[in-house]
């Protein structure tokens, strides 16, 4: 059965839609670098690897690596965009963390770890993973984790741009570029009871701080069970 994903563009078959071709554009200005705050920010400070490994999932430009790198001796960061990649790199390269990040060209459902890790991080991810690959994303960031590992996400509860499709097969919105052209790209908005709903039901238990009408973070942990 289709989950509607042939409605979208190619790339978007994942979650990293409209980048790919656009990486000179989107490299430092895309507004999704917008998202951190500090209350998000206080929220990630709050919940540190503790000198151990993280692997953040979608690094997109980098904008968490500096914090990310202060509290781990070792970060790699995953994205698909090696314009994005090469963003990173140049945001840390003057900083004393550059040399604990690794950078990795790969998609996330294609990303095989190496090794396993205290911490999987990411920012703006899940809400781009189609519904129907849900399962398929929290069993990555499960595969990832070292036994009592932890996984920390930030996401937003409701639009901060572009404009929602309601007559589309799955949640989606309508996305902008400066250039004025439009992208569709998978949007998936959930509330934080359906959300730890759906963790406990695979085995995560999950906290949610909710710090303004459309930011969340949280962490997961894994039933010992499971």
């Amino acid at each position: 059965m289709s989950d509607g994903l042939d409605s979208l563009p190619a790339p978007q078959v994942a979650f990293v839609s409209y980048r790919r071709g656009r990486e000179p554009e989107l490299g430092l200005t895309r507004r999704t670098d917008e998202i951190g705050g500090q209350a998000l920010l206080a929220g990630l400070e709050g919940f540190p690897p503790r000198g151990g490994t993280v692997l953040q999932l979608c690094c997109r430009t980098g904008m968490w690596l500096h914090v990310l790198g202060e509290h781990a001796h070792l970060v790699t960061a995953v994205d698909p965009s090696p314009g994005d990649l090469k963003v990173a790199a140049w945001r840390i390269r003057n900083k004393p963390v550059r040399d604990r990040v690794r950078l990795v060209a790969s998609d996330i459902f294609d990303f095989e770890p190496d090794q396993f890790y205290d911490v999987v991080f990411f920012a703006a991810v899940l809400s781009y993973v189609p519904p129907r690959r849900f399962e398929r994303f929290w069993n990555l960031v499960a595969r990832c984790l070292k036994p009592g590992g932890r996984a920390f996400f930030i996401d937003e509860l409701a639009p901060g741009h572009g404009e929602e499709l309601p007559e589309a097969l799955i949640p989606a919105m309508q996305q902008f570029l400066k250039t004025d052209e439009r992208y569709r790209a998978i949007k998936v908005f959930y509330e934080p009871d359906e959300l730890e709903s759906r963790l406990a039901h695979l085995g995560w238990s999950v906290e949610i701080e909710q710090e303004t009408p459309r930011l969340f973070y949280a962490a997961a942990t894994r039933a010992a069970a499971a």
